[in-house]
């Protein structure tokens, strides 16, 4: 497949042709040759409602990198805030989460955007014959924040303090802001 583009073969010949049309046309936005998320054109800005300080918890000695989601596309730069917290999988691998429960999500003000109610979903999709799966890997890392939404979602780890780039999961308000961009943007967009 051309530009680094893949698509599944299970649809028509004229519905793959369709289908890598539109993925090549978007190809930045999926960004496979750097194995990060795409980048969604607008900025969030977090606002908070009151200031806050974040509660801090003993460090874990068994983290030895940086949590998986953070790679070159979400550059971490020196900052402060919310402590990580370091969960045993049951095969023994070591998942890491950020805890903006320390803080931050008590004082941020809501971003609030209403789900589709399922009814709705299925009436839209009433006489359809192809359909289409994405799988929005990283999705909340696609978008970016504004300077001043930086500074309030720093983590600590035992390398250091930083800050996400771009909007980490755990945040409050990732999941509404997330899909109300995908539900405002038109179908040929530069979300």
């Amino acid at each position: 497949m051309d530009q680094g583009v893949r698509s599944g073969t299970s649809a028509s010949h004229c519905h793959n042709s369709q289908h890598r049309a539109i993925l090549i046309r978007h190809r930045l936005k999926f960004n496979r040759n750097l194995g990060g998320p795409g980048q969604i054109s607008d900025n969030f800005k977090a606002t908070i409602s009151q200031s806050f300080l974040p509660k801090h918890r003993p460090l874990q000695q068994n983290v030895c990198a940086p949590p998986p989601q953070i790679s070159s596309a979400t550059r971490l730069l020196p900052s402060s805030t919310a402590p990580i917290v370091v969960v045993r999988k049951k095969n023994g691998d070591v998942r890491v989460w950020i805890d903006f429960a320390t803080g931050l999500n008590d004082c941020l003000e809501l971003n609030r955007h209403l789900l589709p109610r399922i009814d709705d979903i299925f009436a839209a999709l009433e006489g359809s014959t192809v359909f289409s799966q994405i799988d929005f890997r990283d999705a909340y890392l696609q978008i970016a924040l504004d300077e001043e939404s930086k500074e309030l979602v720093g983590i600590n780890t035992y390398r250091g303090l930083f800050q996400y780039q771009r909007l980490p999961f755990g945040v409050k308000s990732a999941p509404s802001i997330f899909q109300k961009l995908w539900m405002n943007s038109p179908p040929d967009s530069t979300v």
